[in-house]
């Protein structure tokens, strides 16, 4: 690849054909909730509308959804079974990929995970596309955010995968339920794929600041610029970067 862009390429006709299957951008779905609340609230006080630690979260990303619905069982002895109403094809070359729901073997690591930890069987879903992105650029696998919805049944697992190398988009699906058939309906969105580009890890310094004429300087350059206005300065100023 040779444009900087993230590229699913799909081996089931019938999850390419359907866009309402594909991966989209998270600003898709972002939850109602957020929508309705207005930028600023009586008196003059602005609210999460105004916030880049919650806008920037939409801006970021592709959400991978479940193409069917999903039912999963998983036992006490560690066994599991798993149906949906029904299949979508894979081509003749990704066979060996045929089960959607697979599973992480327990003594890779439910066995050594804390008692409170909640999770009694580490499940995966493969799904019939491959992640592809430039060289040198990676994606994180960021669970939902601001969703809400109660769930104590399941939850999707954050990760790293360094997708110029490794393709396969398969989602770590944490069970913490025995005994019960947990329904994951179709189109539920399970993750963020956000893509980024590699790079050392930024080495780490610390100061005291009323001694760092360098981050007095930083700090002050755009305080004003974003914080100097009823309105948000952050808006007008800076979410277009």
């Amino acid at each position: 690849m040779k444009k900087n862009k993230i590229k699913f390429a799909m081996f089931s006709d019938m999850i390419y054909y359907n866009k309402d299957l594909h991966p989209k951008p998270m600003r898709e779905y972002m939850p109602d909730w957020f929508k309705k609340i207005p930028n600023t609230d009586y008196p003059r006080t602005t609210t999460v509308q105004t916030c880049p630690s919650f806008l920037d979260v939409f801006k970021e990303g592709y959400v991978i959804t479940t193409p069917v619905d999903v039912e999963i069982e998983v036992k006490e002895d560690g066994s599991f079974t798993w149906q949906t109403k029904t299949i979508f094809d894979i081509d003749a070359l990704h066979t060996v990929r045929a089960d959607f729901i697979s599973a992480h073997n327990d003594v890779q690591m439910v066995n050594h995970l804390p008692k409170d930890s909640g999770i009694v069987k580490m499940l995966k879903m493969q799904f019939p596309m491959y992640v592809m992105t430039p060289p040198g650029y990676s994606c994180r696998q960021v669970p939902m955010s601001y969703m809400f919805e109660k769930n104590d049944d399941w939850e999707s697992i954050y990760g790293v995968l360094k997708t110029d190398v490794i393709n396969e988009l398969n989602i770590q699906i944490a069970i913490k339920k025995y005994n019960k058939k947990i329904l994951i309906p179709q189109h539920t969105p399970l993750c963020v794929y956000v893509p980024y580009k590699r790079e050392k890890q930024l080495p780490l310094e610390i100061t005291k600041y009323s001694e760092d004429e360098e981050a007095k300087k930083y700090f002050n350059k755009n305080y004003l610029t974003v914080h100097g206005s009823f309105k948000s300065g952050y808006l007008r100023n800076f979410r277009k970067t």
